[in-house]
């Protein structure tokens, strides 16, 4: 009777220790599956904030897989596609934005060295492209993509920069200053044509630096032609900045010296 009472109490601390450590289980289970939880939540919304940076960015951006097959782009690189459509659909007919996803982008560019350049692996790193494409200036920047872990190549990020505007305005300056170094002064940098910001305030810059050279410059042609008909020209009064007012002082002194003279 005793035993079989020894037996009973063995028995419901047993189940009253196994009843604890089922508890202490499920309680562990539990703050797992919630840490789980927050870490996942934390991750989608990590992926959800860097997503959206991408969408906004100024730069235009793509994602290709290991197969360079288009698995992402953003607004920016749409709006660049956009640009080049017609001139794509030219030798791609059926083309649209829309259509890229999932297929080789590389197959748009037009030069089929810069197509074979751009189908490597990185292998070495980044690597940059300058191309034409569709009538659009183009600098390609390549970023290799890899597993942090084991090292293997995932694909690439590409950045589109579109250099149009910029090669038109570097090409205005060296057709101006080709001009004036040829003595044909009237040439100006049509500005109305670029967009604002940098490459606009620079050729306004250029086209204000030949105005302050010229003003004088014919003043300065003026006078001496005057001079070589034998007509004394009145005496200069305008003001001009730094060497260019020093010219003016020196003609009209020429001029008094002349009329000294005579």
């Amino acid at each position: 009777m005793a035993r079989a009472h020894g037996d009973t109490v063995y028995e419901s601390v047993l189940h009253t220790l196994q009843h604890v450590e089922m508890t202490m289980v499920l309680d562990a289970y539990r703050v797992l599956e919630a840490r789980i939880d927050f870490d996942h939540a934390e991750t989608v919304n990590g992926i959800s904030r860097i997503k959206s940076g991408l969408d906004n960015a100024a730069m235009a951006i793509t994602l290709s897989n290991e197969n360079n097959q288009l698995i992402y782009m953003n607004q920016a690189a749409k709006t660049v596609f956009q640009r080049m459509a017609v001139g794509i659909a030219q030798r791609h007919p059926g083309f649209t934005v829309e259509g890229m996803m999932g297929r080789r982008i590389g197959q748009y560019l037009e030069n089929e060295e810069d197509r074979a350049n751009f189908a490597r692996e990185l292998t070495e790193g980044s690597k940059e492209i300058d191309t034409v494409n569709a009538g659009r200036n183009l600098r390609l920047i390549l970023n290799p993509v890899h597993d942090q872990e084991d090292g293997r190549y995932l694909g690439r990020m590409t950045q589109w920069a579109d250099r149009t505007d910029e090669v038109v305005a570097e090409k205005n300056v060296a057709d101006l200053i080709a001009q004036t170094v040829a003595g044909k002064l009237d040439k100006r940098i049509n500005v109305s044509a670029l967009p604002p910001g940098f490459l606009r305030e620079i050729s306004e810059g250029m086209n204000q630096l030949l105005e302050a050279v010229i003003v004088p410059l014919n003043m300065a042609a003026n006078y001496v032609d005057s001079l070589s008909k034998g007509q004394i020209p009145a005496e200069i009064t305008t003001e001009y900045n730094g060497d260019f007012n020093i010219i003016k002082n020196n003609l009209n002194a020429c001029g008094n010296a002349i009329k000294a003279l005579v």
